[in-house]
């Protein structure tokens, strides 16, 4: 039998074509923006107020200046409050946290090519007033409750659960 020299022609073609688009495949991929985790930081509190990092199951107490992440919850004691502030690309929110309010950073991050901010805010009791920021359109800062969902661009909002 006779090696088709075409045959080895086809397969040099295709390989040649395959590997010239590999490059091109993996630096697509690279360039996809990746979210980055958004920081919110205590300014300032009255009383006590805790956290629960994400992933744990214990309650810490908070310090001003402390930091929280995505997925870390946060609680606040009788006759209490905190001011955070919660920054991405750039400060996107000033929480004041009132007395026995409980809520966590269900979603919390940001993307610095896009320049678009991601909050969600899960409140379980308790009462958030929120002065958000301007954002960019595709952004998003929304509050959740056991009843309902706020998404706000530039507003001051409060938004109360009852135990």
């Amino acid at each position: 039998m006779r090696n088709n020299p075409f045959k080895f022609l086809a397969h040099g073609l295709f390989a040649a074509l395959f590997f010239s688009f590999l490059p091109a495949i993996s630096m697509a991929e690279g360039d996809k923006p990746e979210a980055m985790t958004s920081e919110a930081k205590v300014i300032s509190m009255i009383g006590t107020a805790e956290v629960m990092p994400s992933g744990e199951t214990e309650w810490k107490l908070l310090a001003e200046n402390a930091l929280l992440h995505e997925g870390d919850k946060m609680r606040t004691g009788k006759d209490s409050k905190a001011l955070v502030e919660t920054q991405g690309n750039k400060k996107t929110a000033t929480l004041t946290v009132r007395k026995e309010t409980e809520f966590s950073f269900k979603v919390f991050h940001h993307d610095e090519a896009a320049k678009t901010e991601n909050t969600v805010l899960d409140l379980e009791s308790g009462s958030l007033l929120i002065e958000a920021e301007k954002i960019a359109p595709d952004s998003h800062f929304q509050v959740k409750t056991p009843t309902s969902v706020v998404d706000a661009h530039e507003a001051k909002f409060e938004v109360n659960v009852s135990k």
